[in-house]
């Protein structure tokens, strides 16, 4: 486990946990890629009414910095006295990651821990102690991640009393072994330890079983807690028991998307939690689910790691699965699931044993004892039959587990997660060049042959005589990183490179639908079945790391939905930013799948600051206001997501979660009404390059998507395959973001919009890559202007996209260029692949695109009875519409707007999100 800890007080501490996360998610690379979870400690003193807790702490050597206790020895210790006629003496203990127990300076057997998370050791120790003065301690080493001792000395004497010693913050700490360390009387100095809080806290609380490490009176009240809450849970098991196992669709009305469950409907609105969430661990997570309960939404996610619950070859225990939902429908009898099957890592045992068959890096070693996957990491390669095959098995047999349960009917789908925090991106994609290994070369060679062929085809390709389908390899490091055209790979000197990441690519999707396919089956397909997947902006390392086979993805019957969290950047994230979703949006709704959004945004409760903009509650229910309203505007679904740190934990958001229901079941047009479509070409970004710190054209990508959340024209996120199918809306502006690599189908989608007289917008080098290498005439085809290429000068451009071009037959038009062609339609280029604000709102009004509002520091979205404004700053806002319109406002409080107009205008508050429904005249 990897977590680094930041003390705030006795009960609660903050985690820097990538191990665990699933959001996360992509940081700018200006900042490490670590991300902070906060836990508030089971508070068994209210419940007891005791004055000091009746269970041991968590506690470890207050180290300097993040990483100073990997693979090192720390010490800690504890004076006591042992009273006359002792009975019965007993040590209980867990250390993360090893500890061995020490008594008046003797280690006690057996007390390594072989399976962290799973094995308790217990010393009975009554002969060793006599009364009077000794000391107990424990030689702990973490291996790194969380690290943490937790220790009871039960002391039972003949008169029926009892006295326990827990490890605390009155324990003493030592960086290095010192003569007598665990002896009574030690002089030397100690330090404080730190408390990470009181038994059965996160990540160890669900781990393992506490009850070993509270009193006998508080362990008395857990258990009658537990029967009393066993006998709720039996009752309303057999009543559910009774319920038929519907099938779970995904449809579509009045422009958004619902989960039709048999006969009955649903708002895709969930409450996600995470794989570790402890229902006695975190109050405040229990708290949440309340919230959500009353607020009318039913629809929760919750899941386990397969590390928790494949113990070995053959061997699982599936009970924690089971458990888990019991425990949720305890709190809320109506409550429906999105059950989530997490391969964040392999099982370590699996690992071990498997080392041939674990990713290896073009750059760099494989690191065992990392544990953030975006780095290099032992993980399994998605080319590994051998994983391939038992994680399906594993994955089909948990399936076939909950669904021969009884509530089973309450599982609408299932969520199969893997690769780096969750989200199907390469392990170790973060800049170290996956995958180099056997099992990935063995399938480069059969997708070389199925390709090609031939050698003779396979040489002529590569333009390598020496090449061979079965000696191939996956290129090295240099060629990985080889930018044939400039900023972007060649398409014929880099063709090695692009076919080991489209064999990547292959590998990755594979795995994704085998095991999609199998829960399909497995719940005989009643379930819906989808991942984290789709993703496109607010990225880096493309080819590594996006999901480049969407388009086959998404045409799987095996498939019916997918997630990702919005963009990351301050510029999306903070008052004003648009936080726009990662995903090409209007595609689900063409394909009749379903997009859910991960809304992962911070609150004030939060007491880390990454990606924290609100201060308060006011502010917070603002943010969580422009999640929904984009959900509302733009045909997604949605999912609050917090971590299980309980960032809903507050009066106001509870108020606010009442108010949504009742907004989203509204029988009101939620069509889209954009005369924009924001393109993304996935084929083309085989040939992005490897990028660095600087990411060019993603940077390019990001920046136009941010610009169009402030323009205040609707816009739609298309794929550039979804053009011509049927039942897209009729654009007038189509922006193709990256289509650098022109394809015969891209050529074919070009001329139908030209012959349509639309206006075509393209950044960078459209259509300069085709299969027969970089082309300036496919360039000039492609924008209907005469190009020119510039001489390469790093020291005059150094920021700009190599090579770099301009048009010498087209009107200057800002940084770019506008030419009315032949046909009717409008061209424009922009060489440098970005555009400015008022160059983007001059644009769209020449082109004829009605402008509803918005500005620099105001996001607007808009459908077609829906407009959405969050602001930065306070001052009048503006919003025109199409003709005369009455007006309600939603949010943040439910108003009438007197008149009917096309224009209005509104005082708007700072860091305030408005919803309005309109109603035309």
């Amino acid at each position: 486990m990897n977590v680094n800890y930041s003390i705030k007080n006795p009960n609660s501490f903050v985690r820097k946990h990538p191990n665990l996360l699933s959001p996360q998610h992509f940081i700018s690379f200006r900042m490490k890629i670590r991300f902070t979870l906060l836990f508030v400690a089971l508070t068994i003193v209210t419940l007891l009414h005791a004055e000091q807790p009746p269970a041991a702490s968590w506690i470890a050597f207050p180290e300097k910095s993040d990483g100073e206790s990997v693979d090192t020895l720390r010490y800690l210790r504890k004076e006591f006295t042992v009273k006359e006629k002792l009975q019965q003496a007993t040590i209980y203990h867990f250390t993360d990651d090893e500890g061995v127990v020490y008594l008046d300076g003797t280690a006690l057997p057996g007390s390594r821990v072989t399976r962290p998370g799973k094995n308790i050791q217990a010393f009975e120790v009554t002969d060793l102690l006599t009364a009077g003065d000794h000391t107990v301690g424990v030689r702990a080493l973490n291996h790194g991640g969380p690290r943490g001792t937790i220790l009871r000395l039960n002391l039972v004497y003949s008169d029926g009393t009892q006295e326990d010693v827990f490890s605390d913050e009155s324990w003493g700490a030592l960086d290095k072994q010192a003569d007598g360390w665990c002896k009574t009387g030690f002089a030397s100095e100690v330090q404080e330890p730190v408390c990470f809080g009181v038994g059965a806290i996160p990540p160890w609380g669900t781990l393992i079983d506490m009850d070993f490490f509270y009193n006998a009176d508080a362990l008395a009240n857990i258990q009658k807690i537990k029967r009393e809450r066993d006998e709720r849970i039996a009752v309303l098991t057999e009543k559910i028991a009774q319920e038929p196992r519907e099938e779970s669709k995904v449809i579509y009305r009045n422009g958004l998307p619902l989960i039709q469950i048999g006969e009955k409907e649903y708002t895709p609105m969930i409450y996600m939690s995470h794989f570790w969430q402890g229902f006695d661990s975190n109050p405040d997570f229990v708290k949440n689910v309340e919230h959500f309960r009353d607020a009318g939404i039913h629809l929760y996610g919750i899941g386990v790691e397969v590390s928790d619950v494949w113990n070995d070859y053959g061997k699982y225990d599936f009970s924690p699965a089971k458990e888990k939902i019991a425990r949720m429908l305890d709190i809320d009898p109506e409550a429906r699931f999105l059950f989530c099957i997490g391969a964040y890592q392999a099982p370590k045992w699996w690992v071990m044993d498997n080392q041939d068959e674990l990713v290896r890096y073009a750059n760099a070693e494989v690191n065992f004892k990392e544990n953030d996957t975006n780095r290099n990491c032992a993980q399994p390669s998605y080319a590994s039959e051998i994983w391939c095959t038992e994680f399906s098995e594993c994955v089909r047999l948990l399936v076939e587990y909950l669904e021969a349960t009884p509530y089973a009917s309450r599982i609408f789908g299932y969520r199969i997660d893997s690769g780096v925090y969750l989200e199907w991106h390469y392990y170790g994609m973060g800049g170290f060049e996956p995958d180099v290994s056997e099992p990935m070369n063995r399938a480069f060679r059969k997708w070389l042959a199925k390709e090609y062929g031939t050698d003779e085809a396979l040489q002529s390709a590569w333009g390598d005589p020496t090449a061979t389908i079965i000696s191939a390899h996956m290129p090295g490091q240099v060629a990985r990183e080889h930018n044939g055209a400039g900023s972007i790979r060649d398409p014929q000197v880099d063709r090695a490179a692009v076919d080991s990441l489209r064999c990547m690519s292959e590998c990755l999707t594979n795995l994704m639908l085998k095991v999609d396919h199998v829960a399909k089956e497995a719940s005989h397909r009643k379930a819906l079945v989808g991942n984290f997947c789709g993703y496109f902006f607010g990225m880096n390392f493309p080819a590594e790391g996006w999901h480049l086979e969407n388009r086959r993805i998404l045409a799987s019957p095996d498939v019916d939905f997918q997630a990702q969290p919005p963009c990351y950047d301050r510029r999306f994230r903070d008052f004003g930013g648009g936080e726009p979703t990662r995903s090409l949006a209007e595609s689900y709704r063409l394909h009749g799948k379903l997009n859910l959004v991960e809304w992962d945004t911070r609150t004030h409760v939060v007491t880390e600051r990454v990606y924290s903009y609100g201060d308060n509650p006011t502010d917070s229910v603002n943010l969580l206001a422009r999640d929904f309203s984009q959900s509302l505007i733009r045909g997604t679904g949605f999912w609050y997501f917090d971590f299980g740190q309980g960032w809903y934990e507050d009066p106001l958001i509870g108020e606010y979660l009442k108010k949504l229901q009742p907004i989203r079941q509204n029988a009101a047009d939620c069509s889209s009404v954009a005369k924009v479509a924001l393109v993304g070409d996935l084929e083309s970004v085989f040939y992005h390059g490897v990028e660095k710190i600087n990411a060019t054209i993603t940077s390019s990508i990001n920046g136009t998507l941010d610009l169009l959340t402030h323009a205040g024209a609707p816009f739609d996120a298309i794929a550039s395959t979804d053009i011509g199918l049927p039942g897209l809306p009729d654009y007038q502006v189509y922006i193709f973001m990256n289509l650098c690599y022109l394809t015969p189908e891209h050529q074919a989608t070009i001329e139908r919009l030209r012959k349509a007289g639309k206006t075509l917008v393209w950044l960078y080098a459209p259509g300069y890559l085709t299969p027969d290498g970089a082309s300036l005439e496919s360039f000039e085809a492609t924008t209907g202007m005469k190009i020119t290429m510039l001489p390469d000068d790093p020291e005059a451009q150094p920021n700009l996209l190599r090579p770099f071009f301009r048009a010498t037959d087209a009107k200057k038009f800002h940084q770019g260029y506008r030419k009315k062609l032949a046909d009717s339609s409008t061209s424009y280029y922009f060489p440098n692949g970005s555009l400015d604000a008022d160059t983007l709102r001059e644009l769209l009004k020449t082109e004829g695109i009605h402008i509803y509002g918005g500005d620099a520091t105001t996001s607007l979205y808009a459908n077609g009875n829906y407009l959405m404004i969050s602001t930065s700053d306070a001052g009048k806002q503006t919003l025109r519409f199409p003709q005369k319109v009455r007006l309600l406002q939603l949010l943040p409080e439910r108003k009438e707007i007197p008149g009917s107009a096309d224009s209005f205008t509104i005082n708007a508050a700072r860091r305030t999100t408005y919803l309005f429904q309109y109603f035309t005249e």
